[in-house]
């Protein structure tokens, strides 16, 4: 029987997969808004995108998982230095 650790360790992984998830499928989105020539909200969804790199490097931060919040924090940099 899994143990309650193995459990919140399961859940935490598809916790990060669903943000992923969630960043590519507002990145996508954005590129559908932009084709249709919908600006306003192809500029809100490449917020939401963003702004999971930043949201999620805080909580680790937040956790003293330093290196984690760094990866977070170094995508964000990339991803705004491509703008």
């Amino acid at each position: 029987m899994a143990t309650k650790e193995h459990n919140v360790a399961k859940a935490e992984e598809f916790k990060v997969l669903a943000n992923e998830a969630f960043k590519v499928y507002f990145a996508n989105r954005a590129f559908v808004h932009l084709r249709l020539e919908e600006y306003g909200s192809a500029i809100l969804d490449a917020t939401k995108a963003i702004e999971g790199y930043y949201r999620r490097g805080a909580a680790h931060l937040g956790l003293g998982k330093f290196k984690e919040a760094l990866k977070d924090f170094q995508q964000l940099q990339c991803v705004i230095g491509e703008h």
